[in-house]
């Protein structure tokens, strides 16, 4: 069950940004991902419930991850992922995007 093995990260994450996109984290074989569930604004047309939005690599901090996030466009950029309590923040390598 989800409630058994929730180490606090696995969600469902939803912006208040003008995209309002919905995010999942989920660990896949030890490796957290976020992954796209919807997005209000047409710029993510070309996404699909499911695609990796971003993967984590953890640091020493934690809840603190280093980010290959995946722009609206697909391209790469590198971020950084913070977790605390029921919020997730965003911080990516000169962009506009969240």
């Amino acid at each position: 069950m989800i409630d058994q093995t929730n180490d606090g990260i696995v969600g469902i994450y939803e912006s208040f940004s003008d995209q309002k996109y919905r995010l999942a984290c989920i660990k896949d074989q030890g490796v957290y991902k976020l992954v796209f569930l919807s997005a209000g604004s047409s710029g993510y047309s070309q996404w699909r419930l499911g695609d990796v939005k971003a993967i984590l690599e953890p640091s020493a901090t934690r809840g603190a991850f280093k980010a290959k996030w995946y722009m609206a466009d697909k391209t790469i950029s590198q971020g950084i992922i913070l977790f605390k309590g029921a919020t997730l923040s965003i911080t990516i390598e000169g962009a506009s995007e969240g």
